[in-house]
């Protein structure tokens, strides 16, 4: 039986941390080759990272492999747009478990 390996949870906050960065970065920034050469080391352990992780990871790779300026900065908008999607899910996921817990377990 093949089962999937799991992604680390360093691998995880690395690719959470790393296209954050990117996203809130220029085109142009002089340590965008350094990060874009993490991202690669990273993502072959992100593989099967948890599902909403999933459409950044995709969108950090289509970054890793754009050729040319118009395509890096047309990688980095869809890349900011997975982060903000990202984010927008999580805060909704916390905002949840915190009312949850304010109303001791019980949800209306």
């Amino acid at each position: 039986m093949i089962t999937a390996r799991k992604a680390s949870p360093e691998a995880e906050n690395a690719l959470r941390a790393i296209c954050t960065h990117l996203s809130m970065t220029a085109t142009q920034d002089e340590n965008l080759a350094l990060w874009l050469q993490e991202l690669q080391a990273i993502a072959e352990d992100c593989e099967h990272c948890a599902k909403p992780m999933g459409a950044m990871l995709a969108s950090a790779e289509a970054l890793c492999r754009a050729k040319g300026l118009d395509a890096r900065a047309a990688a980095l908008a869809r890349l900011r747009a997975e982060v903000h999607r990202y984010y927008l899910g999580a805060a909704g996921h916390w905002v949840e478990a915190w009312r949850e817990t304010q109303a001791g377990g019980v949800l209306e």
